[in-house]
């Protein structure tokens, strides 16, 4: 069942338009993908069974929670804490709360987080910004 207006469905899952407002997002459909526009702003959380794209600039005011993996790109913001059943992965310019991953988390540039917790590999590719970090395998870092 989705909570929103103005959803579209895809072949490979559901798609928030680029600039929509809505005002949150629940699935429990595992095989979809859930892309979030560019711009576009989810007030409430996400709880989604599949993976979770925001794209550039794309916010979301509470928690996002995914199934394989959730991807905040480039600027995207989440306000509260992301977890995911697999990776999550933060680009450059993105900002989230905490980070909890069944699987490993990959942190690219310059990306503020809080604390992360994964039960796989941290990956550090630039100078990130986090709190405590507690990987389940190896912290391991590269320059930019």
């Amino acid at each position: 069942m989705w909570i929103a207006e103005g959803l579209h469905r895809t072949a490979s899952g559901h798609v928030v338009p680029a600039g929509a407002v809505v005002p949150g997002l629940r699935s429990a459909d595992p095989d979809a993908t859930l892309a979030i526009g560019h711009g576009a702003t989810v007030q409430g959380g996400i709880d989604h069974a599949g993976a979770v794209v925001l794209a550039p600039r794309a916010s979301a005011w509470h928690d996002v929670r995914g199934g394989h993996e959730v991807v905040l790109g480039p600027g995207a913001t989440v306000r509260g804490r992301v977890t995911a059943l697999g990776r999550i992965v933060v680009q450059a310019g993105a900002s989230a709360g905490d980070l909890d991953a069944g699987g490993d988390v990959l942190l690219l540039g310059d990306c503020r987080v809080g604390a992360v917790r994964a039960a796989g590999d941290i990956i550090i590719v630039g100078a990130p910004t986090t709190g405590l970090l507690q990987p389940g395998g190896r912290i391991s870092t590269r320059p930019w």
